[in-house]
């Protein structure tokens, strides 16, 4: 499988983001790779990122690609609208130095109106669930009852379609999942997810950083673990086992969080980004949707032991929509 090309073969790239791990350019339009018909963007890792594991990175892009390349048609629909799913492996100096994905389309930035000029922003759902009045004030679409349900089914689809090829998404959060609001007809909406090399193919668990406002219950219990240890100066073996365990993420963490975007997408009020339990978003879905999903996602919030898959999220909620329509 060749899904290796060149970084200098591009030479009028555009920066067009940059995070923790590396910087994000944009091709320009014309200059596609061979086979992929779509409009490309490439993330470069900065140095330190690939210090002593670009091998470990490329092996994992490499079966990210390869995951994709060999799915049937259906998955590969799902995997190609719903992601920035990495296509191909970048090299710089004959040294793997990132990836070629889909470059996200213009219809997930929103703008409006600032102090000076129009303002362009990633849409993702931690700005899509300000309140209704900022919206308002900043003369952004609304999203309305239909437009709730259709991101939940796009976030349903990808996570149970997911989990069925054994991948676990870990790291779900506001600011990595966006949001597309139709204006016209938000039977359109579109939810995509990106950094999607965080994902992995595990049989059980994977260990990595948990966003804070998404950490699951079983993490945080972890974490006061490792704290009470370290406070009373207890064998730092202990603390370090405490540690580690906080780290881990697996399809049952998945669910918790996934369950979280759900209720904030449907809690009535400010501050939505940082709420747990809500009782008008548990309303809200029982009337918008039905008794068994509000139940489902009460259940996805509790104990790991008691959550639901997303196969059954999934399932129930297409069953109980339909019924609504």
């Amino acid at each position: 499988m060749n899904d290796m090309i060149e970084f200098g073969r591009f030479n009028e790239v555009e920066k067009i983001g940059k995070g923790t791990q590396g910087d994000v350019y944009e091709i320009p339009e014309g200059m596609f790779i061979e086979s992929v018909q779509v409009k490309i963007a490439i993330k470069k890792y900065n140095e330190s990122i690939l210090a002593g594991k670009a091998g470990a990175i490329e092996n994992h892009i490499r079966s990210l690609i390869r995951d994709r390349d060999d799915a049937i048609p259906d998955i590969k629909r799902i995997i190609d609208r719903h992601t920035t799913w990495p296509r191909y492996l970048v090299s710089e100096n004959g040294k793997m130095c990132g990836f070629a994905m889909s470059l996200i389309p213009d219809a997930f930035y929103a703008y409006y109106e600032g102090y000076n000029s129009m303002v362009r922003t990633l849409s993702q759902f931690e700005f899509i669930i300000n309140d209704d009045d900022m919206r308002r004030h900043l003369n952004l679409p609304i999203i309305n009852d239909v437009g709730r349900a259709k991101i939940v089914y796009d976030l349903l689809l990808i996570i149970k379609t997911l989990h069925e090829y054994n991948y676990v998404i870990g790291d779900i959060s506001s600011t990595n999942i966006i949001i597309y609001i139709d204006p016209e007809n938000q039977r359109r909406n579109r939810a995509l997810f990106i950094d999607v090399d965080s994902f992995r193919k595990v049989l059980e668990s994977i260990e990595q950083p948990q966003s804070p406002s998404y950490r699951p219950p079983e993490s945080i219990y972890a974490l006061r673990a490792y704290e009470r240890v370290m406070e009373t100066n207890k064998s730092r073996y202990d603390g370090q086992k405490y540690l580690v365990q906080s780290f881990v993420q697996n399809k049952e963490s998945d669910v918790y969080k996934i369950g979280l975007v759900i209720l904030r997408l449907y809690h009535i009020g400010p501050r939505r980004s940082l709420i747990y339990r809500s009782s008008n978003a548990m309303n809200r879905l029982e009337n918008e949707i039905g008794l068994d999903f509000a139940n489902l996602i009460k259940g996805s919030l509790s104990d790991s032991a008691a959550r639901p898959t997303a196969l059954e999220l999934f399932r129930v909620f297409v069953e109980a929509y339909n019924l609504k329509c």
